[in-house]
């Protein structure tokens, strides 16, 4: 995906009028610097060349970034900026209605067009002045090429893992209990069915190797009901997992 999003951005901002190139040419050239730099990181092997390149992209990449500011405003910088809209449409209907005799109709529509701009321009201005680039994915970047130096390829930066942890030992439990008040009893037995049809699969291949192989081939793993004999007759003794509770 990472290698067409250049060419996607360059395309759909093609053409712009004279006041909005300069913004393009500066949203094309902070998505070039962050494609670079995420390229060069991804390199298995790493000298002082494209460390150096890396250190270039990011810092060109952090010069042009505001350009995406807007993109950051939350909700509570939306809902700062709600008061001031309110302010300023009520001063557009009173200029409109103070003037309404004075002005032509072609003279109208250019003062509605000017409070148009206006207001959406200081919206911007609003919403910029709370947003901000101070997220963990951002942060990480800075140090890339001191963590290259030190421990190599950037593999563990990968968020493959996470995520896939995160949907096998959250989302796939969530989706299996009954939405029931003891729901972290539940999640946690049903990821201990897994881990025990997981082991139960290596115990099998294990005995299924030829005996001539290796004495590690002959290896059964302890069972899954045995890993989780210590853990789960805990779980069950703590009163926060044994759900609501009889009144005395």
């Amino acid at each position: 995906m990472s290698q067409y999003l250049l060419g996607v951005i360059t395309q759909s901002l093609r053409g712009g009028s004279p006041t909005q190139c300069p913004i393009f040419n500066h949203a094309i050239e902070c998505t070039q610097a962050l494609l670079e730099s995420y390229m060069y990181a991804r390199y298995e092997f790493h000298d002082d060349a494209p460390l150096n390149y890396i250190e270039d992209a990011l810092h060109r990449f952090h010069t042009f970034q505001d350009v995406f500011i807007l993109g950051r405003a939350g909700k509570k910088a939306q809902a700062k900026a709600n008061p001031l809209k309110t302010e300023l449409v009520k001063k557009r209907m009173v200029d409109k209605e103070r003037n309404a005799e004075d002005w032509t109709a072609s003279k109208k529509r250019r003062e509605m067009n000017r409070w148009r701009d206006y207001i959406s321009h200081k919206i911007d201005v609003s919403k910029e002045l709370d947003a901000n680039f101070n997220c963990p994915k951002i942060h990480v970047m800075s140090y890339w090429v001191e963590q290259i130096r030190r421990y190599g390829a950037l593999q563990q930066y990968s968020p493959d893992r996470h995520e896939q942890a995160n949907k096998m030992n959250v989302k796939d439990g969530r989706n299996a209990f009954n939405h029931n008040l003891n729901y972290l009893l539940q999640v946690i037995t049903f990821l201990r069915h897994i881990l025990c049809f997981e082991v139960r699969e290596l115990n099998l291949e294990a005995l299924a190797q030829p005996r001539e192989d290796s004495a590690a081939a002959c290896k059964v793993l302890p069972s899954g009901a045995d890993l989780a004999a210590t853990l789960i007759p805990q779980l069950y003794a703590k009163p926060e997992f044994m759900g609501p509770q009889k009144p005395p």
